[in-house]
């Protein structure tokens, strides 16, 4: 259940981010306004924060179901204490890692669609 509650919180952080993103994105088109403000690289470090958790939430339930099919007797490893070391672990690893994208220069703003994106791939001239 502790696994579970992990994704729909992490589910609810993820979509009040879109929702927000949607809601800027909205009003800049109805004003017309195609410059960025000072909360939209915030919100994209949310949105991958939240997406990052996402993640790691559907890997700590495949890695508990592992456990408990694989190793039935090691009952530390089904206990509360270290589920929730591992739902920690997950969170700070997810806070922690959008970090370098945002002093790397990865998030970039797109006017056409009024929202900062992940820049993924980066092509290295030869």
């Amino acid at each position: 259940m502790l696994l579970s509650a992990d994704s729909c919180l992490t589910a609810l952080v993820f979509a009040s981010d879109m929702l927000g993103m949607g809601v800027f994105a909205l009003q800049n088109d109805l004003k017309h306004i195609q410059f960025r403000d000072s909360f939209c690289i915030f919100r994209c470090y949310v949105g991958v924060v939240s997406c990052t958790a996402f993640n790691g939430s559907f890997l700590l339930q495949a890695v508990y179901r592992y456990f408990i099919v694989v190793y039935p007797h090691f009952l530390f490893w089904q206990s509360i204490r270290f589920q929730v070391l591992l739902i920690c672990l997950t969170w700070i690893f997810s806070y922690l890692w959008p970090i370098a994208l945002l002093f790397t220069g990865d998030i970039i703003y797109n006017v056409d669609n009024q929202i900062y994106q992940l820049f993924i791939c980066r092509v290295v001239p030869i």
